[in-house]
């Protein structure tokens, strides 16, 4: 009696064929993961959390930074996933002033309209509508003048606009903005200072009154917020400037647009705040700190014993686990992808064998 062939034993196969499927499944979670936190991500884009200045020279941590879309009372702060004690958040209103003074380039080269457009734009900014305590203003045109003192009266300085009209063949950006700072040294503790600067002119490139402008800015903790249209003015520099000490950077294409950019710059200043909270314990030279408001998040980094301003002095640390877990990792990511290609071709090549050795009958049948 002969032995019957033996047909290709298909228990191998078949642990093949469930292996590639649970690598696929746990691949498909981890996808998941990211997904899930992308998610998370868009979803809180329609608010936002700016840190601009933090001062750690004290007993206590002091934090100044902005929110959009948010109440700015509920900050909060945390190093290296530990929550912090939040001693006190001062907003507009609530403990903090806001005192402002705005620099508008009044350039005769850009003609009437956009001189008279950029100084309507001013319009959000005028004490008492909310973002602004006090506001002073300087113009450009041809050389820096104080037209409008520091005031918390919107009349005063809505006369002192009626008589700006364009002047000058170059604007002085530098030296008005140093005009403000001097502007703004002597406003009470418990303000926070701002330069707004509308600026389009070009001048002739001056590095030396670019850095005492920088400087002067940042010895008064000041925050600057740029509207530029680019007619020849140093957008770069204002750029790099706007990184050292904090604040935020518009360009726009026409003259049109200026008002847009001047209501953003008010929703800024609206929700700015001072956070106050003890040091963590055991910090390091550089400390991570996460500022959360609402469903927004920003990470940053302090140095203890110092103050530290802008994105540039800011810098959130690489590596300190603060930025949304081992799934943020790009080298994590690519190991899942590669995880996930790899199962993909097992289960193709388990499935086509399992196809060939059920045909193999038939094969040898025709044969």
């Amino acid at each position: 009696m002969t032995t019957p062939p033996r047909t290709p034993a298909r228990r191998p196969l078949l642990v093949r064929f469930w292996w590639s499927l649970t690598a696929l499944a746990v691949v498909a979670g981890l996808g998941s993961v990211l997904v899930g936190e992308a998610g998370a991500q868009k979803k809180s884009s329609d608010a936002s959390v700016t840190v601009d200045r933090v001062d750690a020279t004290g007993d206590v941590v002091v934090a100044e930074g902005s929110v959009r879309g948010a109440d700015p009372a509920s900050v909060r702060v945390a190093s290296a996933e530990t929550s912090l004690e939040v001693t006190g958040v001062d907003t507009v209103g609530a403990g903090l002033r806001n005192d402002v003074v705005a620099v508008i380039d009044t350039t005769a080269s850009l003609g009437n309209a956009t001189v008279q457009l950029a100084k309507q734009g001013l319009d959000p900014l005028l004490p008492g509508k909310g973002a602004v305590t006090s506001l002073g203003v300087v113009t450009t045109g041809g050389n820096d003048v104080v037209q409008v003192g520091p005031t918390t009266s919107a009349q005063e300085v809505t006369n002192g606009l009626a008589n700006i009209d364009p002047s000058g063949s170059s604007s002085a950006t530098w030296d008005g903005l140093s005009r403000a700072a001097a502007l703004l040294a002597d406003r009470p503790g418990e303000s926070v200072g701002t330069v707004v600067l509308f600026s389009a002119a070009a001048e002739a490139p001056n590095p030396a009154a670019i850095s005492r402008a920088r400087s002067a800015l940042q010895r008064e903790g000041l925050r600057l917020d740029v509207v530029a249209m680019n007619r020849g003015t140093a957008i770069a520099t204002l750029d790099e400037m706007v990184d050292t000490l904090g604040g935020t950077m518009a360009v726009v294409a026409s003259d049109e647009q200026l008002a847009g950019a001047f209501d953003d710059v008010a929703g800024q200043l609206e929700g700015r705040f001072r956070a106050t909270f003890p040091p963590p314990a055991g910090a390091d030279d550089l400390v991570p700190l996460t500022v959360t408001a609402g469903d927004a998040t920003t990470v940053v980094a302090y140095a203890d014993g110092a103050i530290r301003t802008g994105s540039d002095g800011l810098a959130p640390l690489t590596g300190d686990g603060s930025g949304g877990g081992i799934f943020t990792n790009g080298l994590i990511k690519l190991l899942i992808v590669v995880m996930g290609v790899a199962a993909a071709m097992m289960l193709v090549w388990v499935v086509a064998s399992m196809v060939m050795r059920a045909l193999f009958p038939v094969i040898a049948m025709l044969a």
